[in-house]
């Protein structure tokens, strides 16, 4: 059961969580499951998988099944009740290839974490504004692939570089929230869900965070040859008609 995300919630009790679950978030972990997948490919072994805020576990214990104990997965949230509920599930469902780590995303230290995995893959199921930046910058600096649901645009902005994003905005300028006013624009349009333009101006926003990947990732890396596959993708407007998802395939061996 732990792909169905009803089942990963230690409080069963709880109707209203139960009744979210059952709604909205199981479609939404079987899209960002299936986005995962995407970026791993059928190569798995040595894989670790980072799920950036994933509170309970929803989708954590989700990929942990998925692949079957070949890749270790770890969990980053700064809730820490929501990680015990996680902690308590997995000892009592015996998941061994889980572990889950209570810290800001800015405060951890990545190279260790990672250094001996084979190939990684950032995970992220509702990516709160600068979080997704942030994000997208450790999935260059360590040559990851990543599938990222974008949120809340305006929020997190201590996590945005403003001296490398929004280059691919028109006005330079950049205020103290990380971002120029055009795209401070944009972000305020994105977050008014009833208005008629507003998923343009989501889909926009996240083609800059694209644009800006491809033209970092080619002066970071300047040399390489490898192809790197970048798309802007949408949940079933059953799951959620708010957010885009980012997803992006770096090769293994680059």
């Amino acid at each position: 059961h732990w792909a169905d995300p009803i089942h990963n919630i230690p409080d069963t009790a709880d109707a209203r969580r139960l009744a979210y679950a059952e709604r909205k978030k199981n479609l939404q972990v079987r899209y960002m499951l299936s986005a995962a997948k995407q970026c791993i490919g059928h190569d798995t072994e040595g894989c670790i998988v980072v799920d950036v805020g994933c509170g309970r576990g929803y989708l954590t214990f989700a990929l942990a099944q998925a692949f079957n104990g070949r890749c270790k997965v770890i969990g980053l949230d700064n809730n820490h009740s929501s990680l015990e509920a996680a902690r308590q599930y997995a000892q009592s469902a015996n998941v061994s290839n889980v572990s889950f780590l209570a810290a800001d995303i800015s405060e951890v230290d990545f190279e260790d974490s990672l250094k001996d995995a084979s190939h990684v893959i950032f995970v992220a199921l509702h990516a709160c504004g600068g979080l997704t930046d942030c994000i997208l910058r450790l999935s260059r600096r360590f040559k990851a692939s990543c599938a990222v649901c974008c949120c809340c645009y305006r929020t997190h902005p201590a996590l945005r570089n403003p001296r490398e994003l929004w280059q691919c905005s028109d006005a330079p300028s950049v205020s103290s929230n990380g971002m120029n006013d055009n795209v401070a624009v944009i972000a305020r349009l994105a977050e008014a869900h009833q208005h008629p333009q507003s998923p343009r101006a989501k889909l926009l926003f996240n083609i800059w965070r694209l644009l800006a990947d491809e033209k970092l990732s080619e002066r970071e890396h300047s040399g390489s040859s490898v192809a790197i596959h970048r798309r802007l993708s949408l949940f079933p407007s059953s799951a959620s008609p708010h957010n885009n998802v980012i997803i992006i395939k770096r090769p293994h061996s680059d």
